[in-house]
């Protein structure tokens, strides 16, 4: 699965913002780190999950191996789920199953979120459906435009959504 670098950092921050008082450690102001959203943003971008996850895609990339894997869009299964799917199942070599209710999907996996602090939130809708991007709203455009020239690399590769 692939996701637009600018939403995920958007998730990240309202992740942040949503737990107000709550600061995981994240922020420290009497050393001055993260103490701003551009801070985050690079902090986001040079540790785990986020930046381990993108440094890990793009070596995948480089090294070819991404030819030997099938990468569904995050914003192509929200839209289109039923063709996600079908692909899938075309790259496992397997019948498609067509009667998935994609209005009514039932979670079956429990998370313990505690362990991913602030930013654990493994409840799935029980509607797939592509909720507009916040991220111009939330980081705004100049950071939205620098995350897009620092993961230049991956829209090339997979386009850009609709952020």
């Amino acid at each position: 699965m692939v996701r637009d670098p600018v939403d995920i950092f958007c998730s990240m921050e309202r992740n942040l913002r949503k737990a107000k008082l709550r600061n995981p450690g994240l922020v420290k102001p009497e050393k001055m780190l993260n103490t701003s959203l551009e801070k985050r943003l690079d902090y986001w971008s040079n540790s785990d999950p986020v930046g381990l996850a993108l440094e890990h895609l793009q070596d995948i990339l480089r090294q070819g191996i991404d030819q030997q894997m099938l990468f569904i869009r995050y914003e192509d299964l929200c839209l289109h789920p039923q063709q996600a799917l079908d692909r899938f199942y075309a790259y496992l070599g397997i019948e498609s199953y067509p009667h998935h209710d994609f209005n009514k999907v039932e979670q079956i996996t429990q998370e313990d979120d505690r362990v991913y602090g602030i930013f654990g939130d493994h409840k799935i809708n029980s509607k797939v459906s592509l909720e507009p991007s916040q991220a111009l709203d939330i980081l705004g455009k100049s950071l939205c435009d620098k995350i897009r020239r620092r993961y230049s690399w991956l829209y090339e590769r997979f386009g850009r959504s609709h952020s």
